[in-house]
C-alpha cells in the first residue's frame, strides 16, 4: 500500500476521471459534484497540485455552460497555486484557458495577451506541445482580427512543431483553420487543397469529428462555386458523422444546407 498522501492523490485522480467523463457525456451537474468531492479532498490533506487540477476542471465545466465569469474565477484559482508553486507547464495551460475565456467574450487584445504569456513560458521550458496549442490560439485570434498573413505566420510555425512532434490530429486541426481560413478569403482552390490534406491526415486518426467538419466545409465551398451536385455529395457524407459526434448545432446546420441545395437542384 502506498502513502496516506499517494492514496489521496489517486483518490482525486479517479474522482477527477469520473467528473471528466459525465462532463463528456453531458451530464455537467454530476461532473461538477464529483470535482467538489475532489476538491474536500484536496482541501482536507493540502493536496494543492490536485486542487489546481480540479479547479481548472470545474473551470471548463462552467466554460461549457456558458457561465464564463464562474469559469474565469476557477481558471484564476487554478493559476495562483500554479504561481505559487513554480509549476510552469500548469501555468501555461491555466494561461491558455483563460485566454480561450475571453476570446470566447470577444476581449480579442487581452486573449492574446493571456496566450502570449503562455506561448512564452512553453518556449522557455521547451514544451512543444504547449508551444503549439499557443501558435494556433494566437493564429486564430488574428485570423478574427482580419490579420491573415498574420494569422497564417502562426499557424505555420504551430503546424512545423506538430510535423516534429508527430502530433497528427493537431496537425490536421491546424489544416482545416489555414483552409477556412483561405475559404473566407473567397480561395476556393487553396482551400480546398488544405481540406484534402486533413481528409488524408485523417485517414491515418480516424477521428469523425475531424471528418466531419472538413467535408462539411468542402460542402460549402462547391456549393458557394455553384457546384451543387458536388456540395450535396460531401454534406450527405458529412451528415452521419456529425450525428455521431454529437454536434447538434452543426447537424442543424448542414440539414439545412443540404434542403436548399435540394431546393436548388429541383
Amino acid at each position: 500500500m502506498g502513502s496516506v498522501k499517494e492514496n489521496i492523490r489517486l483518490a482525486t485522480t479517479i474522482l477527477n476521471n469520473i467528473g471528466t467523463l459525465y462532463s463528456d457525456l453531458g451530464e455537467k451537474q454530476q461532473a461538477l459534484d464529483y470535482f467538489e468531492r475532489a476538491i474536500l479532498l484536496d482541501d482536507a490533506f493540502k493536496n494543492d497540485s490536485g486542487k489546481a487540477i480540479t479547479l481548472s476542471n470545474i473551470g471548463g465545466v462552467y466554460r461549457l455552460l456558458g457561465e464564463k465569469q464562474k469559469a474565469l474565477d476557477y481558471y484564476n484559482q487554478a493559476l495562483l497555486i500554479h504561481q505559487t508553486s513554480g509549476y510552469s507547464k500548469g501555468t501555461a495551460t491555466t494561461l491558455n484557458n483563460i485566454g480561450s475565456i475571453y476570446d470566447d467574450l470577444g476581449e480579442k487584445e487581452r486573449a492574446l495577451d493571456y496566450y502570449n504569456q503562455a506561448l512564452s513560458i512553453s518556449q522557455k521550458i521547451g514544451d512543444r506541445n504547449g508551444s503549439a496549442t499557443s501558435l494556433t490560439n494566437i493564429a486564430s485570434i488574428y485570423d478574427d482580427l482580419g490579420e491573415k498573413e498574420r494569422a497564417l505566420d502562426y499557424y505555420n510555425q504551430a503546424l512545423e512543431i506538430d510535423k516534429a512532434i508527430r502530433d497528427r490530429k493537431h496537425q490536421a486541426i491546424i489544416l482545416n483553420n489555414i483552409g477556412f481560413l483561405y475559404q473566407s478569403l473567397e480561395k476556393a482552390k487553396k482551400a480546398l487543397n488544405y481540406y484534402q490534406r486533413v481528409l488524408s491526415l485523417n485517414q491515418e486518426i480516424g477521428d469523425s469529428s475531424i471528418e466531419a467538419t472538413t467535408l462539411n466545409n468542402i460542402g460549402l465551398i462547391y456549393d458557394s462555386l455553384g457546384k451543387k451536385e458536388q456540395a450535396l455529395k460531401y454534406l450527405n457524407q458529412a451528415l452521419p458523422l456529425i450525428v455521431k459526434v454529437g454536434d447538434r448545432s452543426l447537424e442543424t446546420t448542414t440539414l439545412k444546407n443540404i434542403s436548399l441545395i435540394n431546393y436548388d437542384l429541383n
